[in-house]
């Protein structure tokens, strides 16, 4: 249990940040607000300012939670591009918070970001490993079934694999 917090309040945080993710997954960053964050964990806006002190910290703590699930996801692994890949699959709208949304609006500290950036950067080697994998993921995420995979390849999950492999 953290210092000062009893389990109740541990539990009001913790199902704060997963309904503020089951939104981020289903909606998008722009489903972060207060109202929609309370309303999806069973509580009053009220309840993220008492336990969180603002909407803006309780995103800065969703950020450096998703922030410790892509390192843990890409420690290790034999091929860190392709498990940040497999990761952003079963979290799509979270890897798009993670690497793409503008944080200013949510109130998040851009050096998260550029924190989150360098220990990724270095577990794949460098900035430029980093680079093509984001793009690869980011395009495979951005793809719809009205673009065609490129030719020799039957899904764009199958096109960014072989190019991460």
């Amino acid at each position: 249990m953290a210092k000062g917090k009893s389990a109740s309040a541990q539990d009001i945080e913790r199902r704060l940040r997963e309904a503020a993710l089951t939104l981020l997954e289903q909606d998008g960053a722009a489903s972060l607000t207060a109202r929609k964050i309370a309303g999806a964990a069973g509580r009053t806006t009220m309840c993220i300012y008492s336990h969180f002190g603002s909407i803006s910290a309780l995103l800065g703590n969703l950020y450096q939670d998703l922030g410790r699930q892509v390192r843990t996801a890409i420690s290790g692994a034999d091929t860190p591009a392709a498990a940040l890949a497999s990761w952003s699959r079963r979290q799509p709208g979270s890897y798009r918070l993670a690497f793409v949304h503008d944080l200013g609006p949510l109130g998040i500290d851009p050096a998260e970001r550029a924190r989150l950036l360098a220990d990724v950067a270095a577990a794949f080697g460098s900035f430029e490993a980093l680079a093509t994998a984001h793009g690869l993921i980011s395009v495979e995420l951005a793809a719809t079934p009205a673009l065609e995979p490129p030719a020799g390849y039957e899904t764009w999950q199958a096109f960014t694999d072989a190019q991460l492999a």
